[in-house]
């Protein structure tokens, strides 16, 4: 049994334009496609689209916060003793810790930590803003280098309109309000952007 074989000839018979580049005229399949490219004519009307995304009056970074996941109790207590372990690295003392959290006392301050008494959502969201501005600096430093987010925590600096000449160390133990934690924060992450 021969087998016969076609022609160049006989291969192109038939072929236009569009026959010969069949493989171009293929749909990519959904896992194919880029990100966006996936997302193309997925909305099909927005009537108003220069307005914000969210509303103005909420904070973006307390809103990202609140719908990331709901803080416990134990997620404070982790915090602390973070902060507890680090707080050299921060230049604070456990008192100092305990002003920028919002401790009315030390014995509060020591409830906490042993278990005695929940860990409020109010401080433990102050916690999660002071770990923000900690993330922020490291992003901001040379290759993420966290030790030297820890000084530059502590050094005096320009950087910031809202506290010239001083460190965010000493601007937030001078204003222990949690606006004050929420601008710092604000403006640290503008860095890193």
């Amino acid at each position: 049994m021969s087998i016969k074989r076609m022609t160049e000839t006989e291969l192109l018979t038939g072929l236009d334009a569009d026959k010969a580049h069949g493989d171009e005229l293929a749909e990519p399949l959904p896992h194919e496609l880029d990100p966006l490219e996936r997302l193309r004519g997925s909305v099909k009307r927005y009537d108003r689209p220069m307005d914000p995304a969210w509303e103005e009056s909420v904070d973006p970074i307390e809103q990202r916060a609140t719908v990331l996941t709901e803080l416990t109790h134990e997620h404070g207590i982790a915090a602390l003793r973070w902060f507890l372990d680090h707080g050299q690295d921060f230049g604070l003392s456990e008192q100092d810790l305990a002003h920028l959290v919002g401790a009315e006392s030390e014995s509060t301050f020591d409830a906490w930590l042993t278990g005695k008494e929940p860990v409020p959502a109010s401080v433990t969201h102050r916690l999660g803003l002071l770990l923000g501005i900690y993330k922020g600096l490291v992003e901001i430093t040379p290759e993420g280098n966290k030790q030297m987010a820890f000084e530059w925590f502590q050094r005096s600096t320009n950087f910031f309109p809202e506290f010239p000449q001083r460190s965010i160390r000493d601007y937030l133990l001078q204003n222990l309000s949690e606006e004050a934690l929420k601008a710092v924060n604000r403006s640290v992450k503008g860095l890193a952007r």
